[in-house]
């Protein structure tokens, strides 16, 4: 079976499992774990090569920013300009950047799983507003960006853009933003309306999609829970700590530290471990037909 077609209430929590020791860590090992196989994982759903662009670009001038706007650290490597350029401020920089990436690979991933059905199944209990607000702000990103497409054409259909300079391009960009906000205000009213027509909020909410919980469910949480503890415990207890200002320091290593990189890489790594045994497992058996 597909990663992704775990029942969404398991994916949440795997998703959440993997990402927080990536944000709130501070550790560059288990930042670097987790852009590795959020990375790969990534792969599965064969994104646009553009994305991965932006995210080298990204990882670049995040890097090299960082040092000329942070002087923090005792070590300094050169000067430029008087300015002190650090050691410290430098691998700021890297880890940094590889932290942010990674978050943003497992949230565009999770993003191509968790539909708008799904995400109601998974808040729908605790908050129907809240999931229906979230379920619609989902469905309204791709829509925006296919409706500014369409202003910017209609509006170079009108003359726009035809003076090719900064202060014309700024001028029309105005004018399209303009017309998006007025056919986001209208497209919001008009669901309103529509929902209030079809009886919304006034009995219980029902699910057009179930999602049961199955054995591979079941196996699935114990399996997060069981990884998920030593990550856990080495945090709570500092053994993963790690600190660049005013100078490189960090925990020892322990079996306890040891335990957590391998139960995370674990972690990080069952995405693509399911993805690639249920495609070989796909192709065996169109073969056999």
């Amino acid at each position: 079976m597909s990663f992704s077609e775990l029942n969404p209430a398991v994916y949440t929590l795997y998703f959440l499992a993997v990402v927080t020791p990536s944000m709130f860590s501070g550790n560059p090992v288990i930042s670097t774990i987790s852009l590795l196989f959020s990375f790969l994982y990534s792969l599965a759903f064969r994104q646009d090569g553009k994305r991965y662009a932006f995210y080298l670009a990204f990882f670049v001038v995040y890097a090299a920013v960082n040092p000329i706007i942070s002087h923090n650290g005792k070590t300094v490597l050169f000067f430029a300009n008087d300015t002190p350029i650090t050691l410290e401020a430098a691998l700021y920089g890297l880890f940094a950047a590889v932290m942010i990436i990674a978050v943003l690979l497992w949230f565009s991933s999770f993003s191509r799983v968790m539909t708008s059905d799904r995400l109601l199944y998974v808040t729908g209990r605790l908050s129907p507003k809240l999931s229906l607000v979230i379920s619609m702000a989902i469905r309204f990103i791709p829509l925006f960006g296919r409706r500014r497409t369409e202003a910017r054409d209609a509006a170079r259909a009108q003359g726009y853009y035809l003076d090719g300079n900064i202060i014309d391009t700024i001028r029309c960009e105005l004018h399209v933003f303009s017309v998006l906000v007025t056919w986001s205000l209208e497209n919001g009213i008009r669901t309103s309306d529509s929902m209030e027509a079809r009886g919304f909020g006034v009995c219980r909410r029902t699910s057009s999609v179930r999602f049961d919980f199955r054995k591979s469910d079941a196996a699935a949480l114990i399996f997060t829970a069981a990884l998920t503890l030593p990550t856990a415990s080495a945090l709570a207890s500092g053994e993963l700590d790690f600190s660049f200002y005013p100078e490189i320091s960090y925990a020892a290593l322990s079996p306890i530290s040891v335990a957590a990189y391998i139960s995370y890489a674990a972690l990080a790594a069952a995405p693509c471990v399911c993805e690639i045994l249920w495609r070989l497992k796909w192709r065996y058996l169109t073969s056999k037909i």
